[in-house]
């Protein structure tokens, strides 16, 4: 079984590998950037590190998933942190055995796979076609290296 750390966003169930969610955090005002994608909330400093805030409901076909009340998942691939707002905020494994294709997967990237868990059916995320989609659109190249 492999661990998952699950969470909703814009009514959807999503989750990431459970290693690459470094914390939760309280919600705090983010700095926003002109000229931007939508999905790039704005950034903030977490302890001193400036990290941007990305809404994943815009990524996964979703409208804004903000509704407010949500914490952050503070997520790292190789040197690349970001958050990302989040609403029910849990921990499971699932059986990599289970696991089939997202069929939304060639219309939004981001989405790998849908597993059954203990909690219900949910879409997993690619790190890494998340991380490269993040760098493309924002030129954040050199941060998302391993």
């Amino acid at each position: 079984m492999d661990p998952l750390c699950t969470f909703e966003v814009a009514g959807q169930r999503l989750a990431l590998a459970g290693a690459s969610v470094r914390e939760t955090v309280e919600a705090t005002p983010t700095t926003p950037v002109p000229r931007t994608p939508a999905f790039l909330l704005g950034l903030v400093n977490l302890r001193g590190q400036v990290l941007p805030v990305f809404d994943l409901a815009l990524l996964v076909g979703s409208p804004s998933g903000r509704t407010g009340g949500e914490r952050w998942l503070v997520v790292e691939r190789g040197n690349f942190r970001f958050a990302v707002p989040a609403t029910n905020i849990a921990t499971t494994a699932y059986d990599p055995a289970t696991a089939q294709e997202h069929p939304d997967s060639a219309a939004f990237p981001v989405l790998d796979l849908v597993v059954p868990t203990s909690t219900g059916r949910v879409s997993i995320l690619s790190l890494d076609r998340l991380a490269a989609t993040l760098a493309h659109e924002l030129q954040f190249k050199h941060l998302v290296t391993s």
